[in-house]
C-alpha cells in the first residue's frame, strides 16, 4: 500500500523537474531595448557670463515645476493632429520633465547674481520671494515639416512677506528639430529648454530691478514667446 502511494508522488515530482529543466534551456525572448534620454541644458557661451543685474539682498524660494495633464511622466510625448497626445514607446525621458528642469533652472538662477541665495522647496530657509512655475508642456511637433518641440510654461513671482503676486508671465518656446524622431526632438528640447531658462531669468531681473522698489502690484499676465507655429 506504501508503494501504491509513494509511486504517484515521484511521478509528479519527476514531471516538475523535466518541466523546470525545459524551461530553463528554452531562450527567452529579449524586451524591447528602451532609449532613455537628460534634459540638461547647456547654456550658450556666449551668453553665459553673468549679466550685470542688480543685486536684491534676499532669498529666492524656489518650487518644482508642475506639468499639464498628460506631461507628469517620463514618457515622452509626441503630436501628430491637434488635441491627440501620443507616447514613443521604446523612447523616455530619466525622469518627468518637470524634476529634470528643475537643477537647471535653480543653476540659472543662482549664475544670475539676483539673489544671495536660491533654495529649492520643500526647505525650512525662510525666503523673501518665491517663484511657482506650472502648466509646463513638453512635446515633439510632427505638425510640419521638419518636426519641432513645444516647451511652455507659466511663472509667476510671489512677495512671501507682503503675500502677493509680483507678476506673472507665460513662456512659450518652438525649436526646429534636427531630425524627424525622438533623438532630434531630444536635442531640440535641449536647446528650447536653454532659451526658455535664458528668457526667465531675464524676466526676473527686470522684475524685480523694477518692481520690487515700487511695491508689490498685482500685474495681468504676459507672455514671452520664441519660433513661430505654422500649418495648425
Amino acid at each position: 500500500m506504501r508503494r501504491l502511494l509513494t509511486v504517484p508522488f515521484l511521478l509528479v515530482g519527476l514531471a516538475t523537474f523535466v518541466l523546470l529543466v525545459i524551461q530553463g534551456c528554452l531562450p527567452t525572448r529579449p524586451g524591447p531595448v528602451i532609449q532613455t534620454y537628460q534634459l540638461n541644458p547647456v547654456p550658450d557661451p556666449e551668453r553665459s557670463a553673468r549679466p550685470v543685474y542688480q543685486p536684491v539682498p534676499a532669498t529666492l524660494l524656489v518650487n518644482t515645476p508642475k506639468a499639464r495633464a498628460g506631461f507628469d511622466t517620463p514618457r515622452m510625448a509626441y503630436v501628430k493632429r491637434p488635441h491627440e497626445l501620443q507616447y514613443f514607446s521604446k523612447n523616455q525621458w530619466a525622469e518627468t520633465p518637470a524634476r529634470m528642469l528643475t537643477p537647471p533652472l535653480t543653476q540659472a538662477l543662482e549664475r544670475s547674481g539676483i539673489w544671495d541665495a536660491v533654495v529649492v522647496m520643500p526647505s525650512i530657509v525662510r525666503g523673501s520671494y518665491r517663484l511657482d512655475i506650472d502648466n509646463l508642456v513638453l512635446q515633439q511637433e510632427f505638425l510640419e515639416s521638419p518636426s519641432q518641440i513645444h516647451l511652455s510654461l507659466r511663472a509667476q513671482l510671489i512677495d512671501v512677506h507682503k503675500q502677493c503676486v509680483m507678476g506673472t508671465t507665460d513662456f512659450d518656446v518652438l525649436q526646429p528639430a534636427s531630425s524627424d524622431d525622438p533623438y532630434g526632438g531630444v536635442l531640440a528640447a535641449n536647446q528650447a529648454a536653454a532659451k526658455l531658462l535664458e528668457q526667465l531669468v531675464a524676466w526676473l531681473s527686470t522684475y524685480m530691478n523694477e518692481s520690487a522698489q515700487q511695491g508689490c502690484e498685482r500685474s495681468s499676465p504676459t507672455s514671452n514667446r520664441t519660433g513661430m507655429r505654422k500649418n495648425i
